[in-house]
């Protein structure tokens, strides 16, 4: 026993002095510090990024509403995208981004753009005139993996994400890249950073039309389909995102698609017609499937009893679920509606693998698009993952 009693005494004290031990030992100092990839933006605007090292909860504001900042928080270590829009005053201007956190000093970091020179592009030139050879501006950096349509200017346009497709224009004539953008009507947008484009169909001779026609011009375009690894990801599960504001009252007549790549298959958002018995009249996101007791690919819609005014902005997502075999739509960041989407994912047909911003693909290899959209669009991106509701939450939170 007291063999046992004196070999226990040094443990006993290891112990007690263990849990005297000073608890202001165990805290962690706050550290946060934050790196701008350039304190520099030529005049045409540009996407640059902050590096954010920290263990702390922090937060980033700007003194100007040109630089649109994405997220606006976070925790730990992290990155900040920074879109700045075209300078379209006569001098050079400063903006103030500062990245906060409790109990630590605020990093404040400067960011300089250039005044425009005269023959700056998307000034207001036409296009086809001016100088053809001046220097294209700098092509923002995206955050979608698939597809992420962005407008800078008449004559400069891009897919920015990172699959990097060719973006067109068509023009009316059958022939595409942007020589006739003049219905395209751009203005900036202060929720995204970006521009947004008002959408208008027209004819084969340049006509206005109403939404919902088969339209030669007012809509873009980006091919993938004779890239089968690109096809296979949107196979394997996608969710996609539109923030649109319709310029029509969707009556139900007409079928009208702001954002899709469908002709005998694919996915995409639609307003419906009335007559149509999957969609009934309302506003949702489709997705073609073939199931196993199916013979060839159907489509599988939401069915939400929601239907857009016109003249007010909506966010939309689409997530497709390959895995649970569901399709899920999201309005303004909340959840709407799901639907059943069983089987395996059915592709365009052949000459319309293309996504359209501004309709849907006709199978005639892009020269016209169907069910026109009328009004703007800000926002159509496509991702390689099947979003959840936090996360698709965390999309409408940059745009509310």
């Amino acid at each position: 026993m007291k063999k046992f009693f004196l070999w226990t005494i040094p443990v006993l004290a290891f112990g007690l002095l263990s849990c005297n031990k000073d608890p202001k030992q165990e805290e962690v100092t706050p550290a946060l510090n934050a790196v701008l990839s350039s304190d520099s933006v030529p005049a045409a605007g540009a996407t640059l990024e902050i590096n954010v090292t920290s263990n702390i909860d922090w937060t980033v504001t700007s003194d100007k509403d040109w630089v649109a900042l994405r997220p606006a928080s976070g925790n730990g270590n992290g990155k900040i995208s920074v879109a700045v829009g075209e300078n379209t005053t006569a001098e050079a201007r400063t903006a103030t981004i500062t990245v906060s956190g409790a109990k630590v000093a605020a990093k404040a970091l400067t960011l300089t753009q250039a005044a425009p020179s005269s023959d700056q592009p998307g000034t207001g030139d036409q296009p086809g005139t001016g100088d053809e050879t001046e220097t294209p501006p700098v092509k923002p950096q995206g955050t979608a993996d698939l597809f992420e349509f962005n407008v800078y200017s008449t004559k400069y346009f891009w897919d920015i994400s990172s699959a990097g497709l060719e973006l067109k224009y068509e023009d009316g004539t059958g022939t595409s890249a942007g020589k006739d953008i003049s219905k395209m009507t751009l203005q900036d947008n202060d929720k995204t950073g970006f521009k947004d484009a008002y959408f208008l169909p027209v004819d084969s001779s340049g006509n206005d039309l109403a939404a919902g026609k088969t339209s030669y011009g007012g809509y873009f375009y980006a091919k993938y389909e004779h890239m089968p690894e690109y096809a296979a990801k949107l196979a394997d599960g996608h969710t996609i995102e539109c923030y649109f504001c319709p310029d029509f009252a969707h009556d139900g007549s007409v079928e009208v698609k702001p954002f899709s790549t469908m002709q005998s298959g694919g996915t995409g958002f639609l307003f419906s017609k009335t007559t149509s018995t999957g969609g009934q009249g309302n506003f949702g996101f489709i997705v073609n499937t073939m199931g196993p007791t199916e013979t060839k690919g159907s489509f599988k819609w939401t069915q939400c009893g929601f239907v857009p005014e016109q003249g007010k902005w909506y966010h939309a997502v689409g997530v497709y679920d390959a895995t649970a075999q569901k399709i899920t739509l999201y309005m303004n960041g909340e959840f709407t509606c799901e639907a059943e989407a069983p089987g395996t994912y059915t592709q365009p047909a052949e000459k319309a693998g293309y996504w359209i911003v501004g309709g849907d693909p006709s199978n005639n290899d892009a020269v016209s698009c169907t069910a026109g959209f009328k009004g703007k669009i800000a926002i159509a991106r496509a991702y390689d993952a099947p979003f959840t509701a936090e996360q698709v939450k965390a999309l409408y939170d940059k745009v509310k």
